[in-house]
């Protein structure tokens, strides 16, 4: 054979070998990654489990005076705040008498959300099938000494009868998204047309006869619904916010609309 009928050869036959090699590479070039889905039960606690003896239902907009309420269920939500006794419960304080309403609420797209406060982008959340409820809220300080207004806002759950995979037990509902709680209730550097100069800070130290609105956010998954069709226009008049005395096994409901 002449040498360049062999070099012809050979050409020809390297020419199929990366074709085919190129072909075996184009079946295993790895998929990009997806986003995981959020699990919609994340943002869910069973409360205490304790039993709910009394309910105090509270309509929209009207002011309850809540007396004895424990910290039991922000110090589980918040273990690092927490003193375990020997036992491995944690001592529950009373919080000073206090007095709340539901001044306002509103359902925000878990996407909109997002791009409104990028610092609380989770994985998946900025997915149509998640959505946030928030609930502003006006406490005012009826007692004689200060408390801070986290310690009460740790122990406010959102809980609805549409709501899957919960019990009937004090504190049980969606918990509330701390980050988010932080990033809306804080004024925004800069940005006074937003949040106005006067917004107030997080977590103040509520000085007695003092009020103060903060918005409360809670996040809510298509998932997390028992009927998941009931998303895409969430009823509030079927939510409530609610906080709880674990020593009297009571549980003031205040209506979202």
């Amino acid at each position: 054979m002449k040498r360049s009928t062999r070099m012809a050869s050979g050409t020809v036959c390297l020419v199929a070998l990366a074709l085919v090699m190129g072909w075996f590479v184009g079946q295993y070039v790895p998929a990009p990654p997806r986003m995981p889905e959020p699990d919609p039960y994340d943002a869910l606690t069973q409360g205490t489990g304790c039993p709910v003896r009394t309910v105090v239902e509270v309509p929209f907009g009207k002011t309850a005076r809540l007396a004895g309420v424990d910290d039991k269920l922000a110090a589980l939500l918040s273990p690092r705040d927490a003193s375990p006794l020997s036992d491995g419960e944690t001592e529950a304080q009373d919080l000073p008498d206090m007095d709340m309403t539901v001044a306002e609420t509103r359902v925000v797209s878990a996407r909109s959300f997002v791009e409104l406060y990028p610092e609380c982008r989770q994985p998946g959340l900025d997915s149509e099938s998640s959505a946030y409820v928030l609930a502003t809220v006006v406490v005012r300080n009826v007692s004689d000494e200060p408390f801070l207004v986290w310690d009460l806002a740790a122990t406010i759950t959102l809980h609805g009868s549409d709501l899957a995979g919960i019990e009937e037990s004090l504190g049980a509902g969606a918990t509330l998204d701390a980050i988010a709680y932080m990033n809306v209730n804080a004024p925004a550097a800069g940005d006074v047309a937003k949040t106005p100069s006067d917004t107030p800070p997080p977590n103040p130290n509520l000085a007695p006869g003092s009020a103060i609105a903060v918005t409360l956010p809670f996040v809510i998954s298509e998932n997390a619904l028992k009927d998941p069709s009931l998303f895409s226009d969430l009823d509030l008049s079927r939510w409530h916010i609610q906080t709880i005395d674990r020593e009297t096994g009571t549980a003031w409901r205040f209506e979202l609309a």
